[in-house]
């Protein structure tokens, strides 16, 4: 498929991918605000759009696969790491 490899498709890819990395810290700032559900559902939606770049990055190679698997990965791990002082040391 050389002819997903055009420079718009690879700018539109570094777009979803920043979009989703920024909607991750979207989640994670507006904890207990009143926008929260409307970034939890700008997130659901750039993961959904993450995840069809990925399936579309594997025709075109590592080097465009690899960008979309670590913007994927760090998306969840933003989405679900709780990163309060407090909550750990509560546990300990």
């Amino acid at each position: 498929m050389a002819y997903l490899e055009s420079s718009s498709f690879v700018w539109a890819l570094g777009f979803v991918q920043f979009a989703g990395l920024a909607s991750a810290w979207l989640v994670r700032l507006s904890e207990g605000s009143r926008g929260q559900a409307h970034c939890h559902w700008l997130f659901f939606a750039c993961l959904g759009l993450i995840g069809v770049a990925t399936m579309l990055s594997v025709s075109l190679g590592p080097r465009y696969l690899l960008f979309s698997c670590l913007t994927i990965s760090a998306m969840v791990l933003v989405a679900v790491w709780d990163f309060r002082a407090e909550a750990r040391a509560g546990k300990v």
